[in-house]
């Protein structure tokens, strides 16, 4: 894979797959910022892993459900890093909901 040194977000970066892929961009030298909802012990690991490979990273408590806040979270990028030209969405959402079948 070509290391990319280009601004990144990972949405879902506190654990498992989300936390490898901010790794592995910070390795290659890219700004890397992360979205997360609860794990924030999780979110704190992955910020640090981010840092002890030198690159810089950004944390975000942001729900891809909430329209205001993934804008905000994508200015305060811009205003930072110039924009993103990496983005990985590795986040799923779930809402059970009841199926109706025609009778």
């Amino acid at each position: 894979m070509h290391s990319p040194k280009k601004p990144s977000l990972v949405t879902g970066g506190s654990r498992g797959l989300g936390r490898a892929l901010c790794r592995h961009l910070a390795a290659a030298g890219a700004p890397v910022a992360f979205t997360y909802t609860r794990d924030e012990p999780g979110a704190a690991a992955t910020l640090q892993a981010i840092q002890a490979a030198g690159a810089e990273g950004r944390a975000f408590r942001v729900s891809v459900l909430d329209a205001a806040a993934p804008t905000a979270m994508v200015r305060e990028l811009e205003e930072a890093w110039g924009g993103i030209d990496v983005l990985v969405t590795h986040v799923g959402v779930a809402r059970p909901r009841r199926l109706l079948l025609p009778r």
